[in-house]
């Protein structure tokens, strides 16, 4: 970590909400990074999850907490976008094959680009197939992708809802419409829409104790804002759609602190169930392409009407504006659009994505640092109904602005057994005994924790409410014993791990 870029990056964010640098005022544990890159990807996790803190702390010395110190360690910071990689249940790690595919890599076109598909949903995948009239392999896959031009594959993924973009460099990508439209808002893009304010009651153990969030998000991004939310205290209710796919690894990594129900929106009590729950919320993160709601008569001034002073948090991969505001994307796909792959490529020598996810982790920390930012907006007598946005391709755009090509690459210190036992602990839940990444960021006198343990989605009765956890939960935190008992954990060529023993797909 080079403390002048994360300061750098610190007061950059500071200067765009309008309010004094936090940086003196954390505490920063200084460690190696776990990639050699020139990218300075662990330097804006670092602050932001700093930001986050100071922001938390704030909005708990709001509601009667005693001020506490900010401490943030930066090779936690990295380590914490690797979680779902090193996910294990009864020491075996939990499968995420369901999520590889020949249909998730880079591909020439036509016009000798290259395209990256991240289609980790067999939908997608079968979408894909019968556009393309092809197998799913990769040289049938190969040989049609390369009849067509890099053009023409995003068109088909914005006509189509496919995750097909090509791979550009930072400068490309600055002369793009998307990133013209990006760059145009502020850092965190928060839109207050009505005045107003809101007063919430005096905490008595933790920051967010008795919010209420409505956590509308799936996969990695969104999810990750909800139980960063959960962590400090929230109330979550994780909802999803029955019928919608679903990605084990990705429920495990962030269900915790969260209750989890289905409910079908198109039926006459999905969708009065879903409405009653926004209409007593404090905050709805919604983690699908812009505006999706609308579809099932939730436009902003239908959520308005029912909730004059919900806070509206979206994130997805390319945000409310320009051409792309209602395309899908993942991880890889925000990456390659905005230059962050290009310069991985050039920097490992072979055609891979950066290898730790950078932007899931950094795009969910930056919709719960807008969460937090719109809660002391609301009880600053600012605003009533925010919205706020967060994109994979911003973060990306913010990690590619950072980026300078001059500076001197930090040598990786490989990952350690002693990493998985400062960084790695394991808990209980539903599904057994699952390994799990401590916060990077550590707040002095309320510790960031999960006040309820792991369910998986469906868990729950949908005829729940919102019922809040005050003070703290025996959640114990089991440090890892001996690594013999955990298959799978080999390090990789770039200093993560590689290589994993298939363990129990668990349903």
């Amino acid at each position: 970590m080079t403390m002048k870029q994360v300061k750098q990056i610190v007061d950059m964010f500071s200067d765009d909400l309008g309010i004094q640098s936090p940086y003196e005022q954390i505490k920063w544990v200084e460690g190696s990074p776990i990639v050699s890159t020139q990218l300075p990807a662990g330097d804006l996790l670092s602050a932001l999850n700093g930001l986050l803190g100071h922001s938390v702390r704030e909005f708990g010395r709001y509601r009667g907490l005693d001020d506490q110190g900010v401490e943030v360690d930066e090779r936690n910071a990295a380590f914490d976008t690797l979680g779902v990689f090193l996910e294990h249940r009864y020491g075996q790690p939990i499968s995420n094959l369901e999520a590889n595919s020949p249909w998730c890599d880079f591909y020439e076109t036509a016009d000798d680009q290259l395209v990256f598909f991240a289609n980790e949903f067999l939908h997608l995948r079968d979408d894909s197939a019968k556009f393309f009239n092809c197998a799913h392999n990769s040289d049938a896959i190969r040989k049609a992708i390369g009849k067509y031009t890099s053009e023409q594959i995003e068109q088909f993924s914005t006509e189509h809802g496919q995750c097909g973009y090509k791979v550009r460099s930072y400068q490309e990508w600055q002369n793009t419409p998307m990133y013209d439209a990006i760059s145009q808002r502020k850092l965190l893009d928060i839109r207050e829409q009505s005045t107003g304010s809101k007063t919430y009651p005096t905490a008595k153990y933790r920051p967010l104790e008795g919010i209420k969030v409505l956590d509308l998000t799936h996969v990695v991004a969104g999810a990750t804002a909800g139980r960063v939310l959960a962590e400090n205290g929230a109330d979550v209710i994780s909802v999803r759609h029955p019928h919608f796919p679903q990605l084990l690894s990705m429920q495990v990594l962030n269900g915790w602190g969260k209750r989890h129900i289905f409910l079908d929106y198109k039926t006459e009590f999905g969708l009065k169930k879903l409405k009653s729950l926004i209409a007593q919320a404090d905050v709805l993160i919604f983690g699908y392409h812009h505006d999706a709601l609308s579809s099932v008569g939730l436009s902003k001034q239908a959520l308005r009407m029912l909730n004059p002073n919900l806070i509206y948090a979206e994130i997805n991969a390319f945000g409310p504006d320009g051409p792309w505001k209602f395309n899908r994307g993942w991880e890889q796909n925000g990456q390659c659009v905005a230059g962050v792959a290009d310069v991985w490529h050039k920097e490992c020598g072979e055609r891979k994505v950066f290898p730790y996810l950078v932007n899931d982790v950094g795009t969910g920390l930056m919709c719960a640092l807008n969460v937090v930012q719109s809660l002391l907006k609301q009880v600053g007598a600012q605003a009533g109904f925010v919205e706020s946005y967060a994109s994979l391709a911003k973060t990306s755009s913010i990690l590619m602005g950072a980026y300078d090509s001059t500076t001197q690459v930090q040598e990786a210190k490989p990952i350690s057994q002693e990493d998985y036992f400062n960084y790695v602990f394991e808990q209980d839940s539903t599904l057994g005994p699952i390994t799990r990444i401590r916060p990077a960021y550590r707040l002095e006198k309320t510790p960031t924790q999960a006040n309820r343990g792991l369910t998986i989605q469906g868990y729950h009765d949908p005829n729940i409410e919102f019922e809040p956890v005050i003070g703290y939960q025996d959640i114990e935190e089991k440090p890892l014993q001996n690594l013999d008992n955990y298959s799978g954990l080999e390090l990789g060529k770039f200093g993560i791990s590689a290589q994993y023993v298939p363990g129990v797909k668990i349903y």
